[in-house]
């Protein structure tokens, strides 16, 4: 695959279909991160990395939300 750019920005765009579609959103940011620099041409990798970006921000927002929100709960008696 390094050796055919093609071939490894399929495989990297498989790759972070499949850590999307598993929750993994920081990973499927990485991995169309590759794929936007394998193919700096391409709009849909470049929107793809945006989306998940976007994302990636508003999971981490929730979880400090959360977090927030166990450290302030006062336990019940």
């Amino acid at each position: 695959a390094e050796d055919d750019p093609a071939l490894a920005a399929s495989l990297w765009t498989e790759l972070a279909s499949l850590a999307e579609e598993l929750g993994a959103v920081r990973r499927a940011l990485s991995a169309m991160e590759q794929v936007a620099r394998l193919r700096p041409d391409d709009a849909d990798a470049t929107q793809n990395v945006a989306r998940l970006t976007d994302k990636a921000r508003i999971q981490d927002e929730l979880l400090a939300a959360a977090e927030r929100e166990l450290e302030n709960a006062t336990p019940e008696q």
